[in-house]
């Protein structure tokens, strides 16, 4: 006979929590609680660590709970509907990352500046033009007080947006050959994201890569 599980693992739960401060612990846990089981655990990455509200956190690079749509998130409060929007922005299938970067995007707030900054090294770029429509103003001013306070490692998320702009948007789909009008770009510009020092050199490495396989 087969069993479903109807609660999350111990391993889904720690891996959730880890990717807040400790003071939205409630929220979270009442996210959890609305949550269906996911099929599988998160994928989980030390690469997608970040210093918030004093404490570290590691962010998951993929989860896997079943789809949900915002309107049927009526239930949570705001700041639980901020935290399953951060949540879902990491989300397997790019459809609900699309979906829920704009519904995080509405809620600016310290905690949630990781979430925004990874997105920005999304590979599809449906997900990048909601993060470039939907940020708001008060973004800028979360983001310049984070990076002087805790700093952010701009050169994997510099690299992925290179590295995903030459592989499938330079010259295939959209053909945006310009970099400045890439949204993964121009938002990370814009939040201070971008290393002008480091990124020059990334982009001629991708480009050489890229006329080696040409």
């Amino acid at each position: 006979m087969w069993f479903v599980r109807k609660r999350h693992s111990a391993e889904t739960e720690a891996a959730i929590f880890a990717a807040f401060p400790a003071f939205l612990g409630d929220g979270v846990r009442a996210v959890l609680d609305f949550l269906k089981v996911a099929p599988h655990e998160p994928h989980v990455d030390a690469a997608y660590r970040a210093v918030v509200c004093g404490q570290d956190v590691v962010l998951p690079c993929r989860v896997y709970f079943p789809a949900v749509r915002p309107e049927n998130a009526g239930s949570l409060t705001d700041r639980q509907r901020a935290i399953l929007s951060a949540l879902m922005s990491r989300h397997h299938d790019g459809h609900q990352r699309e979906l829920w970067a704009r519904v995080l995007c509405s809620h600016p707030a310290e905690w949630s500046v990781p979430f925004i900054a990874f997105l920005l090294g999304d590979y599809v770029i449906q997900v990048l033009r909601a993060v470039d429509e939907s940020l708001t103003s008060g973004w800028t001013e979360l983001f310049d007080s984070f990076i002087a306070e805790n700093g952010i490692e701009r050169r994997p998320l510099n690299h992925r947006i290179l590295n995903y702009w030459t592989l499938y948007y330079r010259y295939h789909g959209p053909n945006i050959r310009k970099l400045t009008d890439y949204p993964g770009y121009a938002v990370a510009k814009r939040l201070g994201l971008w290393d002008n020092h480091t990124a020059p050199k990334l982009l001629r490495k991708a480009m050489r890569k890229q006329s080696d396989r040409a």
